[in-house]
Order: structure tokens, then sequence, then C-alpha cells
């Protein structure tokens, strides 16, 4: 037999016949390693894709038949099998490969099973030989400079590899010391350590190991050794149980010897032995009985009017178990239902939970009648987070592009009204962990609560009381539904005694656990929380179930979780620490490309990681729709991500940026998740480009705090044009009524901003000294930017809107005469030039003075041309204006009905804006109104509203202004 051996681990070499064999090629090594550890076939493409990524097919695929060539005959034609479009590597009893034989003699060892270590000498004999055949680490010292994919490839098996000599020194160790072999058991701690100089428990137990053998100032040393690594690499200190022992060793209070050698060998059962039964992972909903009649309760009622039930406790209190319980019982009646959910520290994804509703309404048998009758606005509406919807109706029209504001009114009504449809009459809708929703989210969430009040449907939110903050709107919306008799509140309990005592019975049955011991014990160390207990009924398998359960197990949740991860596949635990990364919903596409495996190899991953209960689909995709996954735990990705290494987290983020990148081209919402992921990866240049697309994103999608805080991202990671961010963050900061932030912003954009810039900074000073009444500042300001702008002569239609504004700022100062000709100066120069919206500006200007010399005809005349062209711009500043001071024209005509009409138009407008300031005085003008109809609790209501924002404003640090509170028109 002609006996072939391949060593990977170390520097590559092959042997044949005890001799070995030279291979001429870098990229032959390159193509023998991938194939022998990917043992399935490749194609050839694919093959030629990876290691030539820089020539075209033909030539690729040429290069790879020179490299095939040249393998086959150093291999002598062993394993190789190859056709037009396919090559495999078999790996028939002649071949040996040393990366292959150390894996498996890991998991031998994990998944036997034995009673003490005295019993077990195969699995010390394992260890040993998985430990003495790493040499060194996976193809150590090489690389292809040219192929990155491979690159990444090797360098993510180098760390599965690494990973599993970490778990086998650990238990080598533990064995060791178990037969109070001390001197093996140092030696697989100072592996350890070499291993991974940063791992802390490593260190201890060399130094515990130390302390028992007497040596003394070598612990000591240790922990010296410890502290200097940490601090040098990391800039910490060690944890407070490393410094504890280090003083028990130094004042000789070190723990005795242990004495038992009977101490069971720490194992991990392999995933096939040690799950649990189907009939276990079903445990039934105990002890919810009173809450469950409350929502079906609710559920009836819901039938005559809209209803909204909160679901709130503690972490791991059941929740999501209650509500997902409920709404599959509601989906086997018939019911309509929807259901999504909100993640922790995934604020920065604006409207996820939004865009999965639509998705699930979208990914039902019935969708296509649904959509079919949807009205067309309304779709193209949702369009602006699910734009695949403008590929299901031909009469659909895009929306307005991100850049041009449209109505935030029209958008919320839009997504509402198509999801309240798609629920129809009893539909249940879904949000859980809603304290984590996003700004945006949670503002469209109240948006299509307060009308699901007059629709036969019923909502269910679930969250934590104490993580949800108290100026949350879903807060105010639930006690306000409370108050009004449409919404409720369900607050689960821990479980008590009884129900502890069913679940075990449910869990096992007539199981020597099954007892009132057994349960008491488990209600003491779970407090009965839900989650815990079913981890721990999760842990008592059939054969600890003959034995008494080691209660010293961890009650930590993280512990727990982790204690089920070790034993998972090299390619299970490489898709779940790329899951982690990607977040708590990932899709199939992305997880595969990500991860750098094969379609073949993650699907058979995936149906093993499900088997398993880590993760679980997240609902039917759909016809032509990607397969979306979530962790089974949300801590589970946290544990995941955690334990993974920093350098292979930053390789990943930077994968799935690149991924995200290339699907976005299409368009999306998705930049600022690509934007994280590169900030992840350290990849600080293309992440702040991607922040500052994220923040005018946010801007158009009217989501002016997170669009701040991509910006100041965005600033923060060295974006090169800082003065644009500086500049758009005070127009945002202005809008919001946050004067003296937007006032800082303004003057460092400024000051370094190029020439021709400044003038329109300027521009926008002045703007904002008008707003706080300081109009001495805010005409030295117009004039700056004017003279500069007469100097350049280029920009005509700006002069124009900056006289405008000087001109207001005039007639504020009480001087109309000279207002009046910078007015008309204003419109001249617009009407010159053609410019539209200076010519809007300008007339606005002209009506304000014609109504405060009485002359209304004129007002009216100048401010419905203001109107008219501003609607035809899709102008929203220039609307909210007009329509403002066409209201104080009706007043004066006497028409109040009339007025208020055009101030609530005005007031809606400006909301969508979040222009504070004068939301404020379009409540004031109301309050004045409804005064004067003889509706004085509409009056006081607007009044208070309109304090309330007025008060906002002059704090935060602003110098109190009166004029603030004067303003009535602009």
């Amino acid at each position: 037999l002609d006996y072939l051996k391949l060593y990977l681990l170390g520097t590559p070499r092959i042997e044949r016949q005890g001799t070995d064999v030279s291979v001429d090629t870098r990229k032959a090594i390159a193509l023998l390693a991938y194939l022998s550890l990917n043992a399935y076939r490749h194609s050839r493409d694919s093959l030629a894709a990876l290691l030539w990524p820089e020539n075209d097919t033909t030539g690729a695929r040429a290069a790879l038949r020179r490299t095939l060539s040249t393998l086959n005959r150093a291999l002598n034609g062993q394993g190789l099998t190859a056709d037009r479009e396919t090559i495999e590597f078999v790996r028939t009893e002649g071949i040996w490969l040393d990366a292959a034989e150390f894996s498996t003699r890991i998991e031998t060892v994990a998944k036997h099973k034995h009673e003490s270590i005295e019993q077990c000498r195969v699995c010390h004999e394992s260890l040993d030989a998985a430990i003495a055949l790493y040499q060194d680490d996976f193809m150590a010292g090489f690389t292809l400079r040219d192929s990155a994919e491979f690159d990444d490839w090797q360098f993510l098996q180098a760390e599965e590899l690494r990973r599993q000599l970490s778990w086998a020194l650990d238990q080598r160790m533990a064995g060791a010391i178990a037969s109070r072999d001390f001197g093996q058991a140092i030696d697989s701690a100072r592996r350890r350590v070499s291993l991974d100089s940063l791992h802390e428990p490593a260190h201890r137990a060399l130094m515990q190991l130390y302390a028992w053998q007497g040596q003394r100032s070598l612990a000591l040393r240790q922990y010296g050794e410890c502290v200097r690594i940490l601090d040098e690499e990391l800039g910490v200190g060690p944890l407070e149980e490393t410094t504890e022992l280090y003083e028990a060793i130094k004042e000789n209070r070190i723990h005795a010897i242990p004495e038992s050698t009977e101490r069971a060998f720490p194992h991990v059962d392999a995933p096939a032995a040690g799950g649990m039964t189907s009939a276990q992972t079903a445990l039934p909903l105990i002890g919810r009985t009173q809450e469950w009649n409350l929502l079906t309760d609710a559920h009836d009622q819901a039938l005559k009017s809209g209803q909204v039930v909160i679901v709130e406790g503690e972490a791991g209190i059941g929740k999501t178990r209650l509500g997902v319980d409920f709404v599959e019982s509601m989906r086997q009646r018939g019911v309509p239902t929807l259901s999504t959910r909100c993640y922790e520290g995934e604020s920065h994804l604006m409207y996820g939970p939004i865009i999965q509703l639509l998705r699930d309404a979208m990914n039902t048998p019935d969708a296509g009648a649904w959509l079919a009758a949807a009205p067309a606005h309304r779709l193209a509406e949702a369009a602006r987070l699910l734009p695949e919807l403008l590929e299901l109706r031909g009469d659909i029209s895009p929306p307005t592009p991100l850049d041009v504001m449209a109505g935030r009114a029209r958008f919320y009504d839009g997504v509402s009204e198509l999801l309240l449809s798609r629920l129809g009459n009893g539909g249940l809708l879904f949000i859980d962990d809603a304290h984590w929703a996003d700004i945006a989210s949670t503002e469209i969430l109240v948006y299509l609560l307060r009308r699901l009040r007059q629709h036969p449907a019923m909502a269910i939110l679930s969250w934590r009381l104490e993580a949800i903050e108290r100026e949350n709107p879903l807060l105010s919306l639930s006690s306000e539904g409370e108050r009004e008799g449409w919404a409720s509140v369900v607050t689960l309990p821990r479980l008590k005694g009884e129900d502890i005592a069913a679940l075990v019975e449910a869990a096992h049955p007539a199981n020597v656990l099954h007892s009132d011991v057994f349960s008491t014990r488990l209600f003491e160390e779970t407090a009965g929380l839900p989650l815990f207990l079913v981890e721990y009924l999760a842990l008592v398998t059939e054969q600890s179930q003959e034995t008494e359960l080691d209660w010293a197990l961890p009650i930590s949740i993280q512990d727990l979780l982790r204690s089920r991860l070790v034993a998972v596949s090299e390619i299970g635990h490489q898709l779940l620490t790329t899951a982690a990364v990607i977040g708590h919903s990932f899709d199939y596409t992305t997880l595969r490309e990500a991860s750098g495996r094969s379609d073949e190899e993650t699907v058979t991953a995936i149906e093993t990681l499900t088997e398993l209960r880590l993760i679980e689909e997240a609902g039917d995709p759909g016809e032509n729709r990607d397969v979306v996954y979530d962790f089974y735990h949300p801590k589970l990705r946290t544990v995941i991500y955690n334990d993974t290494s920093q350098a292979r987290r930053r390789l990943l983020h930077q994968r799935v940026a690149q991924i995200l990148a290339r699907k976005n081209r299409s368009g999306g919402i998705q930049a600022a998740e690509i934007a994280f992921h590169l900030k992840m990866a350290r990849q600080d240049a293309e992440a702040a480009s991607y922040f500052k697309l994220a923040g005018e994103q946010a801007e158009g999608l009217y989501a002016n705090r997170e669009a701040l805080e991509h910006f100041r991202e965005a600033l923060a990671l060295g974006f090169p044009n800082a003065s644009v961010l500086h500049e758009a963050m005070a127009d945002i900061q202005t809008r919001l009524g946050n004067y003296s932030a937007a006032l800082r912003s303004y003057e460092i954009a400024a000051a370094t901003s190029a020439p021709e810039c400044i003038p329109q900074i300027e521009h926008k000073l002045g703007n904002l000294y008008h707003r706080l009444g300081e109009w001495e500042l805010a005409e030295s300001y117009y004039q700056s930017a004017l003279d500069a702008l007469e100097e350049e002569n280029t920009r005509p239609g700006l002069q124009a809107q900056l006289i405008a504004d000087w001109g207001l700022t005039v007639y504020r100062r009480g001087d109309t005469a000279r207002a009046q000709g910078l007015g008309q100066r204003a419109l001249d120069l617009a009407v010159s030039v053609g410019d539209s919206l200076p010519i809007a500006q300008a007339h606005n200007m002209l009506g304000i003075l014609a109504r405060s010399r009485a002359d209304l005809a004129a007002a009216r005349s100048h401010l419905e041309t203001t109107l008219e062209i501003a609607r035809s711009l899709n102008d929203l500043s220039a609307q909210v204006a007009a329509l403002n001071n066409l209201s104080l024209v009706s007043s004066a005509e006497g028409d109040s009905e009339e007025a208020v009409q055009l101030s609530e138009e005005a007031l809606g407008i400006c909301k969508e804006q979040g222009d504070r300031h004068r939301e404020a005085a379009i409540h004031s003008n109301l309050a004045d109104l409804h005064h004067t109809l003889g509706t004085d609790d509409v009056s006081r209501q607007h009044l208070r509203e309109s304090v309330r924002i007025l008060a906002d404003i002059g704090g935060s640090g602003d110098t109190l202004r009166p004029e603030i509170w004067k303003l009535t028109e602009w």
C-alpha cells in the first residue's frame, strides 16, 4: 500500500512512503490543503476563483489545470479525483492527515462517557496523542499574497484548531489533577498559557499547581508575568480572583491538594448523546393560566374595539414564551398574526422591527391577494423600508428620494394602514422586547397603536419594566390606554413550587429526579425564573438522572449556554461565530458568504444547530426570499461573540460589511449596519463614509436624533470633510431647538470650510441668531455673507434668499420701510434669474409686511403664491411658513375656523420636520384661535404644549431669551 501523509499542523509538507515529496508551487500546496479539509466535490470555477482571484475565468481555469497536474504527479495519483467540472480529494485507507487525526481524537474524548479518570485511560491516550500532533499552528508561515479569500479560510481553520487544542489542554490538565499527576498538569498548563497568554484562568491554574508542589516562588512569579502581559497587551489589571489567589499563596493560605482521586473526568457529551428528547424540548407552558385567560379575554374584546396588552416582567421570566405560544394558538385558529422582535444593541438599525413586520406580512400564503388589493400609495410609502415592494406591483411609483423630505405623516400612515389591513378583523400583532426598539421604530409603533384603537385587532407588547426608559413614548401610551380602557398590563410573576413540580414531571416523567426534594432544591437554585429552570432541566440527561445532579453547576445563564457550545462541530462553531458577528438575526446568504463555507456545509450545520436549539428559523421566508434565523436565546449571541478572539471578530465584521455593501447597491437603508460592521473591523475611513450616508438616510426618514448620532460617529472616525458634518449636525440641532449646540457646530463648520462654503454657513448663522432674537448679530452675518456672494457674483438665487431672510430680521426690529425695500429687492433678484424657492421666500416676506400694515388682500395674494410654489417644490419649510402666515391673515379677516384649519395643517407638516421652535409657535397661535372660538379646553391644551416646548428650548444652557417666546410668524 502506497502510504501518503499530509502534515498541515506547522509548516505544510507531504510525505510518501516515509520520504518527503517536493511540490514546486505554493498554489499546489494551498489547493491540497483546501481539498483535503473540505472533503466534498468542488466546482473548478469556485477553486479557480479562490486561488486566482485576479485572473479572468479562462486564465484562472487554465492555471488550475496546470496546478492540478503538478499536484497529481507529486501525489502519484492518490486521493485526487477530477472530471471536466469538479475536483475532489478522497481520503482513502492509505492517506493520513494530521489535522483531521487531531480533530478526530478531540471528538472521541468529547463523546466518551465514563465514571472516573481511573477507568478511562483511552481519554488520556487520545488527548496526549492529539496534543502531540499539534506541532504548530495550521500551515504556520504559509500565505498566498494574491488570494485574500484563501488567507481568510486559512486563518479561520487555524483559529478553530487552536480552540480545540485549548479545550484538550484544559481537559488533560483537569484529568492530571484528578489523578494527582501534577507534573503532567503543569506541562499542560504551561502550554495552555503559551497558546493564549491572555487566558487568565490558565495563569491561575499554573499558580495553583506550583503552590501545590511547594514551588511558591514560581507561583508568585507566574502572577507577576500575568500582570505584565495583561498590562502590556490590554492595559488592564488581573481579575479579582487572580489577585485573591496571589494573596493566598503569598500568605500561605492556599487550599489543600484535592484528596479524592475518583473525580469524574471533565468531558462534554456529544450533541447526539447529550441532547434532550423531542418531548423534553416541547415543555408545556406551566403556571400561566391566569395570564393566558387575560390575553384570551382581551382578544375577544378586540373584536369590538382594538386592544393593546403589555406583558412585562424581568429578564428570563417567560414573556417571549407566553407571547409566542399565544400567537401560535391564535394562528392555528385561523387568526391573522404578525410578529417582530427588538434586540439589545441594535438601536443603530432604523426601523428594523417595522421592516420585519412588513416581511412577515408578505410571507403568508394569501399575501398575493392582500398586496394586490393594497392602495398603491401605501405600498409606495412602505417601499421606503422594503424596496422589493416596488417589484410586486407595476403601478407603484418609487417613493420620494431620501434627499427630498416627504411627509412623515403620509409615511407613517402608509406603513401603519398597510399593516392594519393585513391584520384584518381580529388579527394579532406581537412586538417582543419592545424596550429595545430604536427611536424611529418606537415613533411609528406609537402611531400604529393609536390607530389600532379604531381597528378590530389586538397588539401584544412585551418589555422589561426596568429596561424601558421613563421617557419612552410606549410607556406613556400604555398609561394612557389603561386610563381610557383600550390597554391593559399583564405582569408575569416567577413560578411557584407547584408549578416547578409540574414542569419537572413534564420534562422527566416517572424519573427518580421527580420528587418533592428535587423540585424544592430546583426552586432554591433558580428562584422560579423560567429561563433558568428550563436550562437546568435540559442538563438532566439519562445518565445524570441515575445519580445526584451536580448542584455546583453555575446558575449564570451565560455559563449554562456556554456549556452547550463546547462540543459543537468545527463548521457549526464557525457558523455560530459568524452569526454572532452579523447580529441577533441573520440571513442564510450573508451567513454562508461571511463564513466561507459551501452551501452543503452551511445547510447541514444549520440543521444540526437548529436541532440543538441553538438557532431557529425566524419564520417562513416565502417564495424567492432568503431564510432568516435567530439565536434561540437572546444572550447566546453575546456569549459566543465575547468568546471569539478579537482578530477573528474584526475579520468577520469586515466580511459582513463587504457583503452588505454589495447587497446595498440596489438601495435600502442598510448604511448604518454597514458602518457598524466597518467600525468593528477597524476600517475607520470606510466606516466614517457609511456613517455619513446613514446620517443622510436617517434625516430623510425624519429620524433626526439617529441622524445626529450617525454624523457624530462619522466625525469621531475621521471623516475627511468634517465641516460638512458639522454643518449637517447644526441644521438638525437648529430644527430640534438645541441652539447652543447648533451655534457651536456652525462656528466649527465656518472655521474649517473651504472659502466658497462660508457664505452659506454665515447665512445659516444669521438665521439662527434671528431665531434667538439677536437681531444685530443676525444682520452682521447676513451682511458678511452677502458681501462675499456679491463679490463672487455666481449665486444670485442664494443672494435673493439671504436678502429675504435679512428683511424678516429688519421687520422684527421694527424698521418696516427698510424691510419692504429688502423684500422687493429679493423678489426682483429672484425673478430675474427664475429661481422658484427665493421667489416664494420673497413673497412670504412681502405677505408678512402687507398683513402688518392691514393690507390683507395683498397679504393673501403674496402668501398664496408662496404656498403654491412651495407645494410644487415639495419644500416643507416654505409650506409651513405660508400656511402659518395665511392663518394669521384669515384670523385678521375674522374667519377663525379657516385660520384653525390652516394652522393645523401647518402644525402637522412642522412635526414631520421636527422643527420644535416653530411647532411651539403654531401651538401658541392655535391656543389664541381656539380661545377666540370659545373652545377653551382645546386652547389650554395647545398652550401647555407650546410652553413645554419653549421651556425646553430656552433651557439646556441657553440664556433666557424673551424673543424665543414671541415667535408668531416667519
